[in-house]
């Protein structure tokens, strides 16, 4: 979480593949004249973004589509029910940092863009990994946006009565049971995974359902094998925001049906 002014100081660098990103840091400018321009530029993308988040359950397939056809980066719809994260995610091929400060519709951060919630190049679009991890902005003064709502997770009423999230692609609905929402620090977990030795990946996949945090955030969700079971990971900033830790909500897909 952070403000808008710190954004791309906090939020980017945390969400950043690497510790030093080389990232636009000149958004707002100290003049009182353009701080007053761009705290109305920020309230008109704030309401634009929460508009384009208002989407129906049932239209969510029409609305993937018309992102797909506008930017070919655009490879699912993620829809967490309850909340109002219902937003494309996206994948760059070329370059695993563009939708830190690039929105899905392409406008970027000269333009006040809010990023887009996006997964690294080496995943598969198609959310067949063992583990995917899609990284997102969540800011404290406009919870509202972005993956902002899932810190209603935190809660544990909220918790105990919403399990599910969706995640739509162009032929199928994949539906993953969540079993944890809790704070991670901020390791690049692909990586990780990847320069660990035999085992790894099955260690990684049962820790992160059941990572030993407060026992009111995690729900038994059973036993996972790397070799069968799919968990995706979202991952956003903290609130307060913090260069050292990420918030996470994780499931286990549970079933899939057609989009149809």
């Amino acid at each position: 979480g952070t403000s808008w002014r710190g954004y791309v100081v906090v939020c980017a660098v945390a969400l950043a593949l690497v510790a030093t990103v080389p990232l636009a840091s000149a958004m707002f400018s100290p003049e009182a004249f353009q701080k007053a321009a761009d705290a109305r530029a920020v309230t008109k993308m704030v309401e634009a973004q929460k508009a384009a988040q208002d989407v129906l359950e049932a239209d969510i397939p029409m609305r993937l589509a018309e992102a797909k056809r506008a930017n070919p980066d655009v490879c699912a719809w993620v829809r967490f029910p309850n909340t109002n994260v219902s937003l494309p995610i996206l994948q760059n091929v070329e370059d695993d940092r563009h939708y830190v400060g690039t929105s899905f519709d392409g406008k970027d951060g000269d333009e006040g863009a809010l990023g887009a919630a996006f997964i690294e190049a080496s995943s598969s679009p198609y959310f067949i990994d063992p583990v995917t991890v899609v990284y997102g902005h969540a800011f404290e003064d406009a919870p509202d946006v972005m993956l902002g709502q899932l810190h209603r997770f935190e809660d544990k009423a909220f918790f105990d009565a919403n399990d599910t999230f969706l995640v739509y692609l162009d032929d199928r609905v994949l539906e993953y049971r969540i079993a944890c929402a809790c704070v991670y620090v901020c390791d690049h977990i692909p990586w990780v995974i990847r320069a660990g030795g035999e085992g790894t990946l099955q260690r990684y996949m049962e820790y992160a359902l059941d990572p030993g945090v407060d026992a009111n955030f995690v729900r038994d969700v059973g036993a996972v094998e790397a070799s069968s079971d799919r968990i995706v990971q979202f991952s956003t900033c903290t609130f307060p925001s913090s260069t050292e830790y990420r918030y996470m909500v994780t499931g286990v897909l549970v079933g899939e049906r057609s989009a149809a």
